[in-house]
């Protein structure tokens, strides 16, 4: 549909007006309260900045280093380096800088124009004007939605008599210079953790910042629990998975044709790293649970919980059993789906887990909610199950056991829930049905979730 040029021209004179015609207690309100926007305007060529910097507090010295064309922010060195080298970024040209706060937003009228306009707010700056080279500076502004942030970079002119590179220059040359030195303006997209995991109002995320979730079994099922945990804002894992990734998995994993041939526990921690640079940490073994050393096992024993996700029976037997010699073992979720994905289970387990109270005398899990699988039906499942071999599904189908671990994994995070707990997810009944498999009564229904202790 062709623009109405027209029609847009008077909607801006007309606002132009409105604002004209406000007293000045009522345009400054409005300046204050749509900061971001009138800030934006003609901000120049360059790309907006990026903040790891959480917004509050005294005006203090921060770092900066470069951004692609632009720049990001962080409190300080490590903060930063941590943040770039999870993103696959060099981190080895870092900058000190300032985070100015402002006590009121200012109008555009006083938007800082030169370099003395910002060194006037923070004359600490002036210690930082040593080189040839652009300055950008992090701002806090105050609005009554909240502190926002924006960013300026003072560009000093190719001049002689300052060197490229820093050391110590005179005061005078530092206010000549820099202070005569235009200042453009910079959007700032905040990257730390309270605004990725929530905009600042999701009061979960900061708890599961501290958190550090172990998972054993990193493959289609045990990769979309940590991806999902990791978007709620958990802030470590531990991996541990021997397999490597093939390219029939990429179906139904997190994980894509790029991570093929690659160990599915280093892959899955190099990508949670790079979605998710700002979490603290993601440590991966690629091996069996049976075959880890000390160090791991003294790691999966630190967690706040641990995931068993879509392992074999023996390797839960292995697990429940060397968590039982805990002195302080970790709440222990174990995951898993049924033939064809048509149920999945998530039970956090007490103590005490054996073959003979885990396991049928089919070798199938007694929690089971499909039994008698014909033989013709059952190509390609491994009789103990626990989603250890492939059969024909998609992700979809997967989905709901996926969220159904993960909603039971927060509630042990958030509120402590303890065990026993055993919550069932119901895929599509007809799937076992046309098979000829026979359901338990508790599969009443298809496409819900629902607990069963």
């Amino acid at each position: 549909m062709p623009l109405d040029v027209e029609r847009h021209v008077r909607l801006a004179i007309s606002d132009a007006f409105d604002i004209l015609g406000m007293d000045d207690a009522t345009r400054t309100e409005e300046f204050g309260r749509e900061f971001i926007p009138y800030w934006g305007r003609r901000t120049g060529t360059i790309p907006e900045a990026r903040s790891l910097v959480v917004p509050g507090g005294p005006t203090r010295p921060i770092v900066w280093a470069r951004w692609d064309k632009s720049y990001i922010f962080a409190e300080d060195k490590a903060a930063l380096t941590h943040w770039l080298t999870h993103s696959g970024h060099k981190a080895d040209d870092i900058h000190r800088s300032r985070l100015v706060r402002l006590a009121t937003a200012p109008s555009p009228d006083d938007y800082p124009k030169m370099g003395a306009d910002l060194i006037a707010l923070d004359p600490q700056l002036r210690d930082l004007c040593e080189r040839r080279a652009p300055l950008p500076v992090l701002i806090d502004v105050p609005t009554p939605g909240g502190t926002s942030q924006v960013a300026v970079v003072i560009q000093p002119p190719d001049v002689p008599g300052l060197p490229k590179r820093a050391h110590p220059v005179s005061a005078d040359r530092r206010d000549q210079v820099f202070g005569n030195a235009p200042v453009a303006r910079m959007s700032v997209m905040r990257q730390d953790h309270a605004w990725v995991h929530g905009r600042d109002q999701n009061s979960a995320a900061a708890t599961l910042s501290d958190k550090v979730v172990g998972v054993v079994g990193c493959g289609a099922l045990g990769s979309e629990i940590v991806r999902l945990l990791a978007a709620a804002g958990t802030g470590q894992f531990v991996l541990v998975d021997k397999d490597r990734m093939e390219s029939a998995n990429t179906t139904r994993h997190t994980l894509g044709a790029s991570s093929v041939g690659q160990g599915k526990a280093p892959a899955l921690s190099s990508h949670v790293a790079r979605q998710f640079p700002h979490l603290a940490k993601s440590m991966c073994y690629h091996r069996a649970f049976e075959d880890l050393g000390d160090e791991a096992l003294n790691e999966l024993a630190s967690c706040n919980l641990l995931i068993a996700a879509g392992v074999d029976a023996l390797a839960i037997i292995r697990i429940c059993r060397w968590r039982d010699g805990l002195d302080d073992p970790p709440p222990l979720l174990v995951a898993w789906t049924e033939e064809f994905a048509c149920a999945g289970h998530a039970i956090l387990v007490e103590p005490g887990l054996t073959s003979d109270t885990f396991l049928n005398s089919r070798g199938r899990p007694v929690a089971n909610l499909t039994s008698d699988w014909p033989l013709a039906a059952a190509v390609n499942v491994t009789p103990a199950g626990c989603g250890s071999a492939f059969q024909p599904y998609t992700a979809t189908d997967m989905m709901g056991t996926v969220q159904t671990t993960t909603r039971l994994a927060l509630d042990v995070l958030l509120k402590g829930t303890p065990a026993p707990v055993h919550r069932v997810w119901l895929g599509d009944r007809s799937v076992p049905e046309a098979l000829g498999a026979k359901l338990s009564g508790a599969f009443d229904g298809s496409r819900r979730e629902k607990e069963l202790l």
